[in-house]
């Protein structure tokens, strides 16, 4: 059985190296890897000067597209029966693709899913978004929102599916994993870690808001529209702003501001409570806010540009 691992990538030269090496570091090496980068970046020239050292390692220029186009060129090109999506930001436990090979060996398996988590936070920018990631998880009834989406596919089935819909740059794993659930498809969770590399500072931070912001459309909000009305989210800053700003105007608006604070500061208490982390509670908590204001830019200049 040959397996095959898609990367699509975009001005990563700070993690595709990391990204490469533990690919060739796991008990059983990937047949080839397929970096479909459209980067301005080094990017392109990190992955030439790689390949002369991993056997199977393939650059392929793509027209920046997107995302969802780069993962579909490479499942295009790719040789291997078993296809294996694996993002930049992320790395597989030393034994994943041996147990991809185990599970796939079964002539009908078809999709397989990674335990997803987050490595121990460093920076406390990691730590925030810990905290963040327990915000949303843990106990929650929007929890329930969370899927299961397989990173491994056989090829085949992958094709049959269509792919991912390259109008979408987000939330395009949601809507495959739509059409997933439709066709009556099971996906295998299997024992190893696929560990989620979260921005480490502010200006990975910010550029990955800044991404967020241009990357959403009509559609991809239709896809996710409880996401908007999770605590500290789009709806909650939305409304915060909008009483602060009518305050000077309409007095008795403040009390609407007061309960906003307090609303936040019981979130506050309850991520200390989880996290049992003080600080990084309360950056959560300011991030939150920075990120949807970024997000909230990015959207505003999207339609300007449409307008004028």
């Amino acid at each position: 059985m040959r397996i095959s691992v898609i990367i699509p990538s975009y001005n990563e030269e700070r993690a595709i190296g990391e990204c490469i090496s533990s690919l060739y570091a796991q008990t059983r090496k990937p047949d080839e890897v397929l970096v479909v980068d459209d980067s301005t970046d080094s990017t392109p020239d990190l992955v030439r000067k790689l390949s002369k050292k991993h056997k199977g390692l393939r650059l392929i220029r793509g027209k920046r597209k997107g995302v969802s186009a780069a993962r579909n060129l490479g499942a295009r090109q790719a040789k291997a029966d078993v296809i294996l999506f694996l993002d930049a930001d992320k790395r597989l436990e030393a034994s994943a693709l041996k147990e991809v090979e185990e599970f796939f060996s079964n002539e009908s398996a078809k999709l397989a899913a990674f335990k997803a988590t987050m490595p121990s936070p460093k920076t406390f920018i990691e730590k925030c978004y810990y905290v963040r990631l327990l915000h949303l998880e843990r106990g929650q009834p929007w929890s329930k929102e969370l899927i299961v989406m397989p990173e491994a596919f056989r090829r085949s089935v992958f094709l049959e599916l269509g792919g991912f819909d390259e109008s979408l740059h987000y939330f395009e794993d949601r809507e495959l994993y739509n059409r997933v659930r439709a066709a009556g498809l099971k996906v295998q969770l299997l024992k190893s870690k696929i560990y989620h590399e979260e921005p480490a500072n502010l200006r990975e931070f910010w550029k990955q808001a800044k991404w967020l912001g241009s990357s959403i459309t009509s559609g991809t909000v239709l896809l996710r529209i409880r996401a908007i009305f999770y605590p500290l989210g789009p709806v909650y800053w939305f409304f915060f702003l909008l009483a602060v700003l009518v305050t000077p105007f309409y007095q008795p608006m403040i009390y609407a501001v007061y309960a906003f604070a307090l609303f936040a500061f019981f979130e506050f208490l309850r991520c200390m409570y989880m996290s049992k982390m003080i600080l990084p509670s309360l950056g959560y908590i300011f991030l939150s806010f920075w990120r949807q204001v970024i997000v909230g830019y990015g959207l505003l200049r999207k339609l300007l540009s449409k307008l004028i």
